[in-house]
């Protein structure tokens, strides 16, 4: 008999059930758990990106794999992951994309508010999300099983080209504020 674990891996992998962004706030559950972020074209990304995702990435298209416990997924994706917020992968993508950080407060950072509007524009063209109602402590056993290039925190495998990217921008935003 499958394992709740399994079915979960099971269905990450299976394209069909992925929501677009601009359609999936719509039926996102208020509810917690794991949600897993999709990328339609893996060739959007730079290159170093797209090596790691297919050399080490269980699944290519599978960019970042997150969970909600303090908030619900709905408040989640659209207050931070999706929405414009400080969340690490929303961050890490709009460094990928070429957008400098104006200012940092610690480790978060934030882009102005022009740019912030084109990455949400970007997500919603090129992001697909699904999500589980889950026992979040799956999360850490996910990134290891997966490996996605947005995560780092649980991933053995991490993609250092996107962490360089994240903390050169990191440090530009923390330069802005003096």
């Amino acid at each position: 008999m499958k394992s709740k674990y399994q079915d979960i891996v099971t269905a990450i992998l299976n394209k069909s059930g992925y929501k677009n962004v601009a359609n999936a706030f719509k039926d996102v559950p208020c509810h917690y758990g794991i949600y897993v972020i999709r990328i339609k074209d893996i060739n959007l990304l730079p290159s170093e990106i797209i090596e790691h995702q297919n050399n080490i990435s269980k699944n290519a298209n599978v960019i970042y794999i997150g969970k909600a416990e303090k908030q619900t997924i709905l408040e989640r994706l659209i207050n931070q992951d999706l929405g414009g917020g400080t969340s690490i992968f929303f961050r890490k993508l709009g460094s990928v994309l070429g957008y400098k950080a104006l200012l940092s407060t610690g480790s978060n950072y934030k882009f102005k508010l022009n740019d912030r509007c084109k990455i949400i524009s970007w997500i919603r063209l090129n992001i697909t999300v699904k999500y589980f109602d889950c026992d979040t402590g799956y999360e850490a056993n996910l990134i290891k099983d997966f490996q996605s290039s947005f995560n780092y925190s649980h991933n053995p495998k991490k993609c250092e080209y996107l962490t360089n990217v994240h903390r050169k921008n990191r440090n530009i935003g923390l330069i802005a504020k003096k």
